[in-house]
């Protein structure tokens, strides 16, 4: 595996132990340990812990900007199920 695939699934992992951990807080959440997650958590693990804490201090910034989309997603969301609902279609 190139290396370039290897830091971009390492960062993958990361980001996405960092929303578990914030999203569990708020809501339940769980991660399905599939064939990527495995791929992305061995490319993870490849690397030493101070390695790994570089990945997620790294993603820090990038996390605030995933989050506000991602709620903003969800309030987009909530308000068009909510409208079909009032419409008997959901």
């Amino acid at each position: 595996m190139a290396k370039q695939t290897i830091n971009g699934k390492a960062f993958e992992y990361a980001l996405l132990l960092e929303f578990f951990e914030r999203l569990k807080i708020v809501t339940q959440v769980s991660i399905t340990e599939n064939e990527p997650y495995k791929t992305a958590k061995k490319c993870f693990d490849s690397f030493k812990e101070s390695q790994q804490e570089t990945f997620r201090i790294l993603n820090h910034d990038y996390q605030m900007e995933l989050m506000k989309l991602m709620f903003y997603c969800w309030k987009l969301l909530a308000t068009k199920l909510g409208k079909l609902a009032m419409f008997g279609m959901f």
